[in-house]
C-alpha cells in the first residue's frame, strides 16, 4: 500500500499533527493529485482551531490553496490528461442543481463541500478532487506563485468584478494584505484611479509598487477634503475601515464587505 504524508487535524485542542495515511483512490468524477504546493490561508486558522460556530468534520487535512500534477484519473473524468498542472480550490463540490449553481454562482450554493473544510484538503503529498471543480494551469507556471489564486485569487477577482461597470472609474480599497494587494492588480485593468488604505508601511509600499495611490489611515483621515469615491471594498476586519469606506462613497457608490470581523 502507498501511503503518504498529510498534516491532520483530529482534535482541535491538539492541533494539526504530520502523519502517514494512505494515498486516496480517485472516485469516477474524481482526479488524483500530487501536490506541489499549498498555500496557507486564515480560513485554515480557523478551521484547525475551530473558532467558526460551523465547524470542519473531523479528522481533516486542511488545505485549499492547492497546486499539483494529475496522477490518476477516474473513470468519468473528461477534458483533463496524466501529467496535467491544475488548480485546486476552496469549493470542492456543490450540489449542481440549485439556482445558483445553474447559473455559474456555485460559490452561493446552500450545499457545497469546502476543500480543507468538509472534504480532504491539500495539505498533503496527495489529495483526490471533483475535476468539474479543479482549474488547469500552464505547465510551466510556479506552483508557489500561483497557489494563493485559488482563494485570495479568486476572491479579490470577484470583488473586483462585481464593482466594475461603465460609471466606476475610483476605487477605494482598505486592507492590502493577502486578499487586498491581488485586488489592486486586477483592478488596474478596471479602474483609472486606485487609493489603498493600511496601517502597515510595509504593506503600504507594496501596495505603491503595484501602482495605487496610497495613504495611512492617519493620512487619510487628515485629508481636507476628502475625495469621493466610486466604489469601495473592504479587505479588513475592522468596524472602523467599513466606516471609513462608507463615508468615502460618492452617493450612489457601490460598497464591498469582504472581511469578517470578530463578533461583528
Amino acid at each position: 500500500m502507498r501511503t503518504m504524508r498529510a498534516a491532520v487535524l483530529r482534535d482541535f485542542s491538539l492541533g494539526i499533527q504530520l502523519e502517514d495515511l494512505p494515498i486516496p483512490e480517485p472516485k469516477p468524477n474524481q482526479v488524483l493529485v500530487r501536490i506541489l504546493a499549498s498555500g496557507i490561508c486564515h480560513t485554515d486558522l480557523h478551521a484547525i482551531h475551530g473558532s467558526w460556530d460551523k465547524k470542519p468534520i473531523l479528522p481533516l487535512i486542511p488545505g485549499h490553496e492547492g497546486v499539483g500534477i494529475i496522477e490518476a484519473l477516474g473513470s468519468k473524468v473528461t477534458g483533463f490528461s496524466l501529467d496535467q498542472k491544475v488548480l485546486i480550490p476552496w469549493v470542492g463540490r456543490t450540489c449542481r442543481t440549485c439556482s445558483f449553481c445553474s447559473s455559474g454562482n456555485e460559490n452561493y450554493c446552500d450545499r457545497q463541500f469546502n476543500t480543507g473544510y468538509v472534504i480532504p484538503g491539500t495539505h498533503a503529498e496527495y489529495t483526490t478532487a471533483d475535476f468539474r471543480y479543479i482549474l488547469p494551469l500552464p505547465k510551466d507556471i510556479d506552483p508557489v506563485q500561483v497557489a494563493p489564486l485559488a482563494c485570495a485569487g479568486l476572491t479579490a477577482f470577484e470583488t473586483v468584478k462585481k464593482l466594475r461597470s461603465n460609471d466606476n472609474k475610483t476605487l477605494l480599497i482598505m486592507g492590502v494584505g493577502g486578499v487586498g494587494h491581488l485586488a489592486i492588480q486586477y483592478a488596474k485593468e478596471f479602474f483609472t484611479r486606485i487609493i489603498a488604505i493600511d496601517p502597515s508601511a510595509i504593506r503600504i509600499a507594496q501596495a505603491k509598487l503595484l501602482g495605487a495611490e496610497t495613504y495611512s489611515p492617519e493620512e487619510w483621515l487628515s485629508l481636507n477634503p476628502k475625495p469621493l469615491v466610486d466604489a469601495a471594498a473592504v479587505f479588513a476586519a475592522d468596524p472602523i475601515a467599513v466606516t471609513g469606506a462608507m463615508n468615502a462613497l460618492r452617493n450612489g457608490g457601490t460598497l464591498a464587505l469582504v472581511a469578517l470581523g470578530k463578533n461583528k
